[in-house]
């Protein structure tokens, strides 16, 4: 109705006559004529009434932008969202610029798009992502100029030749985006984006360049990591507290070569009994306790955590080692703030503050940041709303009557829904194109991801049933993180398996599987892994010596969980060539 009469042209009548409500509901609906508009603005920019409820973080295209963690994937999948948005909601912002009396509407939409701009400035800034000396906020000033609105009339509806009206009386409806002649310009369009958004990244992004020659990951060593910015220092920050963590907890072997971070390399003293009075572990901080415990935009400088870090080498003790975790619940970086607040619950113990930074990693953060905080808080609250989304139904049981020799992809915990295992997602594509090849099966196996031993033992007695089910004979299985617990106690109820690889597999010696069924297990993963420290596993997979000659590590790389089922992690360490 806004599209086709203007803004002056439609009543509240003809909306709610063409909306097939009385009048009386429009008007509640919304605060009168202008609160449609802006409601109507709204759902194109979700994309649909449906998703305008759904916070915008929790949108698919946006989840996705969020989750990548290469910066140049990042910045080209934001640049994608582009035409789509503006597709959708440029006409009716021309509605609105053309009534001169909505420019407080105006106002209020620009700001929130400077805000969500910022956010996502301060993502990029969060993985060290943007040129030295760019801030925040001139980063989000350039998103913001590069990805305008006149940029995509210029790039596509001028094009398409249809020009947009600005008649304030009736505007004619603008023509579908991207449609006719303009759907050539829609690639130009993104790609034109991206290119532009290009020097935002540290890196240098360059479309030509391969994945496989991503740099790899390496710790900063120490204080030094607390006092740089780089990517690699935050990740060595969440190794260190994640580490301190589990020593506290009274498990310092679960920390592989912790000297490789900096710490000392027997971390038995930092273990404590009871957990540590949160006033005492803050003490060194010199900071109010109250504004400690809820001054979420409280930011510690990396001077103090440097130092406290210092300390705790001088003396490790219990004391040092939180001081250190609570001065980390104050980082820049959201990943070691929800790094810390895993590491908290073993040092002084959960408590509000703590879920409330576990929720934000898990809900808001990158993607390993949410691996982290999804761990951190099915920990405290397995049964958390924000975990309870991510469960998902195990396979069905199709039938079939064909033998198949074949290989089998399955997920790890909270990763029902993710795409890279299902057949066309990424990893599943890339294996399925190895030469020679797996021969992968469609489907591949789903569980539930939750975060339990009982929801592991079901998922092990379903795959064995799938695996029957599908006629399955000796397959190989692909399983990554709690995925390869599952694959292991399906061999404990009798799943005869060829190959079993293990791709970031949390090492707990009860999950062990019965290597009398499995004829050889390839193990992968990296240093240091953060959801695995998180996870209190182990990370160094030692069979029983009557069977260690059927296990084989390969062991790359730092930090990253999910890097195992990357394959430009696969390239660059020549992986195909152990299978």
């Amino acid at each position: 109705m806004f599209l086709e009469r203007g803004y002056a042209g439609a009543t509240i009548l003809q909306i709610a006559a063409e909306a097939g409500v009385a009048v009386e509901s429009a008007y509640r609906s919304a605060s009168g004529k202008a609160g449609l508009l802006a409601e109507a603005v709204q759902a194109a920019l979700a994309g649909g009434v449906e998703r305008a409820d759904v916070p915008v973080e929790e949108r698919p295209a946006i989840r996705r932008v969020i989750e990548e963690t290469d910066p140049r994937r990042q910045l080209q999948a934001y640049a994608a969202t582009q035409p789509g948005v503006w597709g959708r909601v440029g006409p009716l912002l021309r509605v609105l610029d053309a009534a001169g009396s909505l420019v407080e509407l105006r106002d209020r939409l620009a700001v929130q798009r400077l805000n969500g701009l910022r956010r996502f400035a301060a993502l990029l800034a969060e993985r060290s992502a943007l040129r030295p000396g760019l801030t925040v906020d001139r980063a989000a000033d350039i998103i913001w100029t590069v990805c305008a609105q006149a940029n995509y009339d210029s790039l596509v509806t001028a094009r398409d030749g249809h020009r947009p009206s600005t008649a304030t009386g009736s505007p004619r409806r603008s023509p579908p985006a991207c449609s006719g002649i303009g759907e050539r310009w829609r690639p130009r369009c993104i790609n034109g984006l991206g290119r532009n958004l290009s020097h935002l990244a540290r890196i240098g992004i360059d479309t030509e360049v391969p994945m496989a020659q991503r740099p790899a990951r390496r710790p900063v060593p120490g204080p030094r990591a607390f006092t740089e910015r780089s990517r690699d220092a935050q990740l060595s920050q969440a190794a260190i507290v994640l580490s301190v963590g589990a020593a506290a907890r009274g498990e310092p072997e679960r920390v592989d070569a912790p000297a490789e971070v900096g710490l000392p390399s027997d971390l038995a003293s930092l273990g404590r009994r009871d957990p540590i009075p949160v006033a005492e572990a803050a003490e060194p901080l010199g900071i109010e306790l109250s504004a400690h415990l809820t001054d979420r935009s409280l930011r510690v400088p990396p001077s103090t955590t440097a130092d406290l870090m210092t300390r705790l080498l001088d003396r490790p003790e219990p004391i040092a080692a939180a001081a250190l975790v609570e001065a980390n619940l104050h980082s820049e970086s959201r990943l070691v703030r929800t790094a810390a607040a895993v590491a908290a619950i073993d040092t002084t113990g959960p408590r509000d503050d703590v879920v409330a930074q576990l929720v934000d990693g898990a809900t808001r953060g990158d993607r390993l940041t949410k691996e982290i905080g999804r761990i951190g808080l099915a920990r405290v609250d397995p049964q958390h709303t924000v975990l309870s989304r991510l469960v998902g139904p195990p396979s069905p049981m199709t039938g079939t009557d064909r033998l198949s020799h074949t290989a089998v992809l399955t997920h790890g915990t909270f990763a029902s829904r993710a795409r890279w295992w299902q057949p066309n997602g990424d990893f599943y594509n890339y294996l399925n194109g190895l030469v020679p090849p797996l021969k992968l099966h469609d489907p591949s196996f789903q569980w539930s991801g939750a975060y339990s031993d009982p929801a592991r033992q079901l998922a092990a007695q379903q795959m064995v049933d799938w695996v029957t089910d599908q006629n399955l004979q000796r397959p190989d299985v692909f399983a990554h993180s709690h995925g390869g617990t599952v694959a292991n106690l399906a061999t404990r109820r009798g799943l005869q398996l060829d190959r079993l690889v293990l791709l970031s597999w949390s090492v707990h010696d009860q999950w062990f599987p019965d290597f009398a069924n499995v004829q050889r297990i390839i193990d992968i993963r990296v240093r240091f892994d953060l959801v695995i420290l998180a996870d209190l596993g182990g990370q160094t997979f030692t069979p029983p010596p009557e069977h260690a000659g059927k296990v084989v590590s390969h062991v790359n790389g730092f930090f990253e969980h999910s890097d195992t089922h990357e394959p430009d992690y696969w390239e660059r360490n020549d992986l195909p060539d152990v299978l």
